[in-house]
C-alpha cells in the first residue's frame, strides 16, 4: 500500500495542473452529492409534510350515483357543494353493502331532502288609523353578478273588509293583515346518519348545549300520519314528523326590506271608503292601487344572519318547538347545474374555464333560474307533507373540518360555496371585487348548504329507497399522504364501484383549485365569477411529480459522476501509458498497475467521503436539520460505488499493453481525414474524429446532464400546470425549484470538468501539431479559435444527444409530449456550447506557452 501512495504522490506532484482538476472534481462531487441528497432529503420531506397536512378533507372516498358525472370531471375537477346538488339515487341496501366492507372505519350517508319553504315572524305592526296601506317587501344582494332582487306588494286595509276574502281580492286587491310581519326563508334540508356523522366531523359536540338542545337519541322518533287521521277528509298523503337539529349560521347572504305605505286614497268617513272602493274596483283593483303613490309610515331592514337570529330566538324561548308553524309541504328538490367549456379570457390567472347559462324557464315571479325545477307541475296536495320538530341547535364552526384556505375543500356539507365577481362582461376587471353568496333564490349557482339536519329514517320515509345522495368514507389506517395510501384507496374504490355500480371518487390530495365561470343569462353575458373548485388528486400528483424529480436528480448525478471518473482514469492511463509499459517490462504484473489504478480512485474517493461528512455538518449546522445515518451510510456507498465502476474500463485496457512496444516519437496522425481541409471548422471536425473514443466521452458527458435540464424543465412546465391550478400547489410551488437548479448546476460543472480532462490529454497529444502551425505562419488566435471551436461543437453534438435523450425519457414517462413545450430544445443546445467552450478554455493555457524551437529540433 505504502508502495502505491508513494506513486500516487508522485505523479500527483508531476502533474500538478491535472491533480487540481482531479481534487476540483473530487471536491465538486463529494460536496454535492452530499449537499443534493440533504436538500433533497430536507425538501422532499417539507413537501410531504406539507401536503401531508394541508390535502386532508374529512373523507377519503365519496360514493355517488351513477350518472352524476359532470363535463369538468374531464380536468378532475368538481364544482363547489356539488353533493348538494345529488338528489337521491343510492338505496339503503346499497349503503349496508358499502358500510360492511373491510378496512370501512366510517361510512357517512348524506341526503339532500330538499327545501322547506318555512314563514317566520320578524316583527308586528299595529294600525288602526282607516285607510289602504301597501306591504312592500324587497330582498336584495350586495353584488352585480349575483343580483338577486325581488320585490313583494300587497294591500290591505283598515275601516272596511279587514278580514279579506277571496271575493274582495278579485275586486280591491285587498289581504288580511294582522299585523304580523312574515318572512318565507327556503331553508336547504337533509340527512344523515347521527352515529357516522359524529365520527366523521364530530357533529354531536358542536351542537349547543342547554335544556333544550340536544343531539339526536333512540328518543327522537320518525312518525307517517296520514292526512285523513289529522282530520283532512277525503284528501290523500301523507305527514312526516321528525327531528330536526338547526344551524346557528345562516346558509345566505341577502337583505331584506319591508316598507309599509299609506296610499293617497280618501278612506276616512263611511262615504269616502265608498266612493274609493267604487274608483278600485272600476280601475282593475290591485293594478289601480300599483299606480297610487303614498305615504312611508314604517320601514324594517334585515340581514340574513337578523332573519336567522328570530329562528335562534324562538327557539331559545321554547315557542317553536313542535309547534305547527314548521308544518308544510316538500317546496322543491335540489339539481345539478349544466357547465360548459370555456375558453379562458386570461389562461395564465385560470387555467379552467367553463360558461354556466339560465335554463329556458324562470319562475312565477320572474327569478331567474340555472337549475332546472323538479317538482314543477306536481300539485302542492301531492307533495311529501313534513313536521319537522326542533330538538336542538349546532355551531358548523366548531365541527371538526379544515378551516386552513389552503386545503378547505369547497365541498363539506356544512359550508356555503362563495365566489369573487372577478371580471364584467367585457372582460375588463372588477374593481375592487365582489363577493358573491347563496341567496333565498334555490336555483342559482350557488346552492346553499343544509341549515336544518334530521336521520336518514326521516329521509326514507320522505323520498323512499333511494334516498340517500351520497356516501362519504373514510379507510382504516390512512393516516399519512402517500402512494400506499393512494393505491389502497384505488383498491376500495373499485372494490365498492363493483359491489354496488355506483361512483366511487378518491378524495385524498384534493386541493382547491380557481376556476372563473362565465355567469349568462338567456344568453347575455353578465360577468366572470371566480370560485375554488375540488381538483381532485391535485396532491398526489404534485408528490409523484416531485418524487420522481427527486430520484432522477441523484440518479442521473450518479451517472455523470461515473462519467467523470471514467475519464480521468481515461486520461491517467493515456497520459501513464508508456510508464505501464516501463513497469510492466521491470517485473511488475498487470494485477499491480491494475491495483496501482483501483486504489487511486478509491484513495479520492476516500477523500470525497471526508468532504461529505464535512459538508454535512455543515447543512446540519446551518438548517439544524440532521440526515439519517442509513442515508448518510447509503450516501458513502454511493460515492464509493461511483469510484469502483469508473476506472473498471481503463483497468481492463491494462492487460493489453504490450510492453515491448516502441512508442512513436511524432505525435501528428497519419490518419486519413474525414473531410478536405480548406478552412478551420474542416480542420475542428477531423480532429475531433481522429479520437472518436475520448471525444465520444465528453459527449456523453454533456448530454446526460443536457438530457437532465430538459427533463427538469419540461417537469416544471408540467409541475407548474399541476401547482398553479390548485392554491396548495402555488405554495409547495416555492419548495421545489432550488434542488433541481443546484443539481442541474453541479451536473454541467462536473461535464466542464470532463471535458477539460479529456481535452487537456488531447492537447497534450498535440503539441507537435500546434508547434508547426506556429511554424506555418499561424498565430495563437487562430490556434484559439480551434480549441474553442472544438469544445462548441462537442456541446453541439452534446446538446443534440442529451436533448434526443430527454425526449425519450418523457415519451416513456407521460407517453405523449406537448408540442408547445418543444422550444427548450434550444435551450438544450445553447447551454452545453456553452459548456463545451468553457471546458476548453481550462487546458487552453497548454497550448498558447508552446515554442515552436523546442518541438521540432529534431
Amino acid at each position: 500500500m505504502a508502495r502505491y501512495l508513494s506513486l500516487i504522490f508522485k505523479n500527483w506532484k508531476q502533474k500538478k495542473d491535472r491533480f487540481v482538476l482531479i481534487l476540483l472534481g473530487a471536491i465538486l462531487i463529494g460536496g454535492g452529492m452530499n449537499l443534493l441528497f440533504s436538500l433533497t432529503e430536507t425538501k422532499q420531506g417539507t413537501i410531504v409534510d406539507t401536503l401531508q397536512n394541508k390535502w386532508e378533507s374529512s373523507y377519503h372516498i365519496v360514493v355517488r350515483p351513477t350518472g352524476t358525472k359532470s363535463i369538468t370531471e374531464e380536468h378532475n375537477l368538481f364544482e363547489p357543494n356539488y353533493l348538494s346538488g345529488i338528489s337521491g339515487g343510492i338505496t339503503l341496501e346499497q349503503y349496508r353493502t358499502i358500510k360492511n366492507m373491510d378496512d370501512i372505519q366510517v361510512a357517512a350517508p348524506l341526503s339532500i331532502i330538499g327545501f322547506m319553504n318555512i314563514n317566520i315572524l320578524l316583527d308586528n305592526l299595529s294600525i288602526d288609523e282607516p285607510g289602504i296601506y301597501k306591504i312592500e317587501e324587497k330582498i336584495t344582494t350586495n353584488n352585480t353578478l349575483n343580483d338577486y332582487s325581488k320585490t313583494r306588494e300587497s294591500y290591505f286595509s283598515r275601516g272596511i273588509y279587514e278580514e279579506a276574502t277571496p271575493e274582495i281580492y278579485r275586486k280591491y286587491g285587498f289581504t288580511s293583515f294582522d299585523g304580523d310581519l312574515y318572512k318565507g326563508s327556503p331553508l336547504l334540508l337533509a340527512g344523515i346518519d347521527p352515529i357516522e356523522e359524529a365520527k366523521l366531523v364530530g357533529l354531536n359536540k358542536s351542537v349547543i348545549s342547554s335544556p333544550d338542545s340536544s343531539y339526536f337519541s333512540d328518543d327522537n322518533l320518525v312518525k307517517s300520519y296520514t292526512l285523513e287521521e289529522l282530520g283532512y277528509v277525503g284528501v290523500q298523503g301523507e305527514l312526516t314528523e321528525f327531528p330536526v337539529i338547526l344551524s346557528t349560521h345562516p346558509s345566505i347572504k341577502e337583505n331584506t326590506q319591508i316598507n309599509v305605505t299609506k296610499l293617497d286614497i280618501p278612506f276616512e268617513s263611511n262615504l269616502e271608503r265608498k266612493e274609493s272602493l267604487e274608483k278600485i274596483s272600476k280601475n282593475g283593483g290591485e293594478s289601480f292601487l300599483n299606480t297610487i303613490n303614498g305615504n312611508e309610515i314604517s320601514n324594517f331592514q334585515y340581514t340574513a344572519n337578523d332573519i336567522h337570529n328570530k329562528w335562534l330566538d324562538l327557539f331559545s324561548n321554547n315557542t317553536v318547538k313542535n309547534a305547527t308553524e314548521l308544518s308544510g309541504p316538500l317546496y322543491e328538490k335540489t339539481s345539478s347545474l349544466s357547465y360548459k367549456e370555456e375558453t379562458s379570457p386570461f389562461p395564465n390567472r385560470w387555467k379552467n374555464a367553463y360558461s354556466l347559462d339560465s335554463v329556458n324557464e324562470n319562475t312565477d315571479d320572474g327569478v331567474v333560474m340555472f337549475r332546472e325545477a323538479q317538482l314543477k307541475g306536481t300539485s302542492i296536495k301531492n307533495r311529501p307533507r313534513l313536521q319537522p320538530y326542533l330538538i336542538g341547535m349546532y355551531d358548523p364552526t366548531d365541527l371538526d373540518i379544515s378551516k386552513n384556505t389552503e386545503n378547505e375543500l369547497p365541498m363539506e356539507t356544512y359550508k356555503s360555496p362563495t365566489g369573487t365577481h372577478v371580471l364584467d362582461s367585457n372582460n375588463n376587471p372588477i374593481n375592487p371585487t365582489e363577493d358573491v353568496y347563496p341567496t333565498s333564490n334555490i336555483y342559482e349557482p350557488l346552492i346553499q348548504s343544509p341549515s336544518m339536519l334530521t336521520t336518514i329514517e326521516a329521509a326514507q320515509k320522505i323520498l323512499g329507497d333511494q334516498a340517500i345522495s351520497s356516501v362519504r368514507i373514510k379507510i382504516k389506517d390512512v393516516a399519512d399522504f402517500s402512494e400506499e395510501s393512494q393505491q389502497k384507496l384505488e383498491k376500495i374504490a373499485e372494490e365498492i364501484e363493483e359491489e354496488t355500480g355506483l361512483e366511487a371518487d378518491i378524495m385524498l390530495g384534493s386541493s382547491p383549485s380557481p376556476v372563473i365561470v362565465n355567469i349568462t343569462t338567456n344568453n347575455k353575458e353578465i360577468g366572470w365569477m371566480e370560485q375554488a373548485w375540488i381538483k381532485v388528486g391535485a396532491s398526489m400528483q404534485i408528490l409523484q411529480e416531485t418524487t420522481l424529480g427527486y430520484s432522477s436528480i441523484i440518479i442521473i448525478l450518479i451517472i455523470v459522476a461515473m462519467v467523470y471518473v471514467f475519464s480521468t482514469t481515461y486520461v491517467t492511463f493515456l497520459a501513464r501509458k508508456k510508464e505501464f509499459a516501463i513497469l510492466l517490462a521491470m517485473g511488475w504484473k498487470v494485477k499491480h498497475i491494475q491495483m496501482l489504478i483501483l486504489f487511486e480512485s478509491l484513495f479520492i474517493g476516500f477523500i470525497i467521503c471526508i468532504t461529505s461528512l464535512f459538508v454535512q455538518f455543515l447543512v446540519q449546522s446551518l438548517s439544524g436539520y440532521q440526515l439519517l445515518y442509513s442515508k448518510l451510510l447509503l450516501l458513502i456507498l454511493f460515492i464509493l460505488f461511483i469510484y469502483i465502476i469508473g476506472p473498471l474500463i481503463p483497468i481492463l485496457l491494462i492487460g493489453k499493453i504490450n510492453p515491448n512496444e516502441i512508442l512513436k516519437n511524432d505525435e501528428i496522425s497519419s490518419k486519413k481525414t474525414i473531410i478536405h481541409v480548406k478552412n478551420l471548422i474542416s480542420l475542428i471536425i477531423n480532429s475531433i474524429f481522429r479520437r472518436k473514443v475520448r471525444n465520444s466521452i465528453s459527449v456523453i458527458a454533456i448530454a446526460i446532464p443536457t438530457s437532465l435540464l430538459v427533463v427538469y424543465i419540461y417537469i416544471s412546465l408540467r409541475l407548474d400546470g399541476i401547482l398553479f391550478s390548485s392554491w396548495l400547489g402555488e405554495y409547495v410551488a416555492l419548495e421545489i425549484n432550488i434542488v433541481h437548479y443546484l443539481s442541474v448546476a453541479i451536473a454541467f460543472f462536473i461535464s466542464i470538468l470532463t471535458i477539460s480532462e479529456l481535452m487537456w490529454q488531447n492537447l497534450t497529444e498535440r503539441k507537435k501539431e500546434f508547434a508547426l502551425l506556429y511554424v506555418v505562419g499561424w498565430k495563437k488566435g487562430d490556434i484559439t479559435k480551434v480549441i474553442i471551436g472544438e469544445g462548441a461543437i462537442i456541446g453541439v453534438i452534446g446538446g443534440f444527444l442529451g436533448a434526443f435523450i430527454a425526449i425519450c425519457i418523457l415519451y416513456f414517462m407521460y407517453h405523449s409530449l406537448d408540442v408547445k413545450s418543444l422550444w427548450i430544445i434550444a435551450i438544450a443546445i445553447i447551454i452545453p456550447i456553452i459548456s463545451g467552450i468553457i471546458g476548453s478554455l481550462i487546458p487552453l493555457k497548454k497550448v498558447t506557452k508552446i515554442q515552436p524551437i523546442s518541438f521540432l529540433k529534431t
